[in-house]
């Protein structure tokens, strides 16, 4: 009887070996970042070090499994911080019309206008010839907090400054459906992000509150004759912040909006430009700074500022946020070796009113809208196929009748190594 189990068992085993036939594959790689940094509080360095492993097991086109993580080491002034990284903890699988994702993974929606961010949650694509849809429902509350980029209001900031382990809890929902309709492989979309704050109201103290925003998103991207390349998007937030100890209720109204041009020249050097033009409405009384109110007026019903639910640095020097802003930032890029590509980039911003700005070193008494000019240039060295280095440097040159920073420099050297 025992022989005849085992037989079966046997067998079992075999069918499914031979139904799914397994594969293995796993990797890694090694960061090393130093960055020197001049402002008007004088030079500071900062060196980070990173370690990371991934593994992906292949079981079935609808059923995978993939996971990775790491560990970061940051040395900045003065003072050692450890990392741990836990950032992809997923199952997943697609065939010719279904694509779908659980667990941990990293969210962005189809354009990557929305939302760029770790959640732990599901995310469902559907693949048809003249259109895709695809939807999504996500927590941010247990992912590391070092591990997210989800910074939306004073207390989301004053908790990472107090040492949270966690990130800001919030709920997150999402659906997109794209048509592939528009001349050069273009497709038009319209996406619909929405997100609510999981705190519990008794947290919220004067001049706090509770942020539950939704997005909409329409755009449309593709190629105009055969080598201009362009995204547009147009993006509306309307939403409420929960003032509970102030017995307040505002609403939002805010939008951002942005044009996209890439042009790959075929001559000599591969040379390649981009366009990026991006406007976003503001508000005088929204503090970006923290992101809260300055003073209650009693009037006051709306908030103009556009709060997006993921952090997106904009220059390289400059941290200015994504509210409250306007910038044409234009670049170039060659390829004289194949080994080595090099790029200039000029980035010059604004602000589109006379309020405040995620950067706390300005004059708020100041009428002017121009903030600075930031250029930069980076070296991207392909060593070999597994070892890349590169080199950036950036000056920033403010609007001294706006910006109290001064000149401002920073540069860095990456070493990348992938095994």
């Amino acid at each position: 009887m025992m022989k005849f189990k085992f037989s079966i068992l046997i067998l079992i085993v075999q069918t499914a070996v031979s139904l799914y036939s397994v594969s293995f594959d796993w990797g890694g790689s090694i960061q090393n970042l130093s960055d020197l940094s001049l402002e008007e509080s004088g030079l500071e360095w900062t060196q980070s070090d990173g370690a990371a492993l991934w593994l992906d097991l292949g079981i079935h086109d609808l059923f995978n499994l993939k996971l990775s993580g790491g560990y970061n080491f940051v040395y900045m002034g003065g003072e050692a911080s450890h990392i741990p990284v836990a950032d992809n903890l997923q199952f997943y699988g697609e065939n010719d019309f279904l694509a779908y994702k659980a667990g941990r993974f990293s969210f962005r929606d189809m354009n990557g206008h929305l939302a760029d961010l770790l959640i732990d949650g599901v995310q469902l694509s559907y693949k048809h010839r003249l259109f895709t849809i695809s939807a999504a429902s996500g927590f941010t509350g247990l992912i590391f907090a070092d591990n997210s980029n989800v910074l939306m209001t004073s207390k989301d900031f004053q908790a990472r400054i107090d040492g949270a382990l966690l990130a800001s809890p919030r709920l997150m929902e999402y659906g997109e459906v794209a048509f592939h309709v528009l001349p050069g492989d273009g497709t038009v979309s319209a996406a619909y992000l929405a997100q609510q704050e999981m705190r519990s109201s008794l947290s919220c103290l004067e001049g706090e509150g509770l942020l539950h925003t939704m997005y909409a998103d329409l755009s449309a991207k593709g190629r105009i004759g055969s080598s201009v390349f362009y995204d547009f998007y147009a993006i509306g937030q309307i939403g409420n912040y929960f003032m509970f100890a102030d017995n307040r209720i505002l609403a939002i109204l805010a939008g951002a909006a942005g044009l996209n041009l890439t042009v790959p020249l075929n001559i000599i050097l591969d040379p390649v430009i981009s366009v990026k033009l991006y406007y976003s409405s503001g508000d005088a009384e929204w503090v970006n700074s923290f992101y809260g109110l300055e003073s209650l007026n009693e009037t006051k019903e709306y908030i103009y500022q556009y709060i997006p639910l993921s952090v997106r640095k904009v220059g390289y020097v400059f941290d200015g946020g994504v509210g409250n802003m306007m910038y044409g930032d234009v670049s170039a890029g060659i390829s004289p070796f194949e080994w080595l590509n090099i790029t200039a980039r000029s980035l010059t911003l604004f602000r589109t009113i006379n309020g405040s700005l995620l950067d706390p070193a300005y004059d708020p008494d100041s009428a002017s809208f121009f903030i600075g000019e930031e250029v930069g240039l980076n070296l991207d060295f392909k060593i070999f196929s597994d070892l890349g280095v590169q080199l950036k440097g950036g000056l920033f040159i403010p609007n001294d009748d706006l910006m109290t920073t001064g000149l401002m420099f920073k540069a860095s050297a990456l070493v990348t190594l992938k095994f």
